[in-house]
């Protein structure tokens, strides 16, 4: 329950950066492009499809991006298409990026330097970045947390301690 409010939290807010110029025909991301980015396996479900759809009923196009092109297997079994591998994002052609959660998150996108490369790059270019529940770990990783807060799920704070910790770090 905790996690589902986080995510809707999530998404008022990334729906409240786009509304510089809301529309009453409720259209208040038309023209907009959100890239939406799942492990290949393990990502879960309602992460994307539940903003995805709020982006989509709002006006926004969404795409879908993993570390490879197919088809990306949700927790539950669900399917999505990708539509784009992240080595061939172009992030000029974007105004958010959002990395969805999901067990997958940590084999597939933590580590995955083509992402952070991204990542930071969207940062840089002052676009909208956000992750859910495990994902943050990403963003974090590529450096754009730095001096900022952030809200995950609590598991991965206790994993980067101990991370931390053994390398030396504390």
């Amino acid at each position: 329950m905790r996690r589902l409010v986080a995510v809707l939290v999530l998404i008022l807010v990334l729906v409240a950066l786009f509304m510089s110029s809301a529309s009453v025909t409720g259209k208040e991301l038309e023209g907009k492009r959100v890239l939406m980015v799942v492990a290949p396996e393990g990502y879960k479900e309602e992460e994307l499809s539940v903003p995805s759809g709020i982006f989509k009923d709002s006006g926004a196009e969404v795409v879908v991006a993993s570390t490879r092109a197919g088809i990306a297997r949700g927790m539950s079994g669900g399917e999505v298409a990708v539509n784009l591998s992240v080595s061939d994002v172009n992030i000029s052609d974007y105004d958010a990026i959002v990395i969805v959660g999901g067990v997958g998150s940590m084999k597939y996108l933590w580590d995955d330097s083509e992402l952070r490369d991204m990542v930071r790059a969207a940062h840089d270019n002052h676009k909208t970045v956000a992750a859910i529940c495990l994902s943050p770990v990403v963003l974090a990783r590529a450096g754009i947390l730095r001096d900022k807060e952030c809200t995950a799920l609590a598991y991965i704070f206790m994993t980067m301690m101990e991370r931390v910790s053994h390398n030396g770090g504390i």
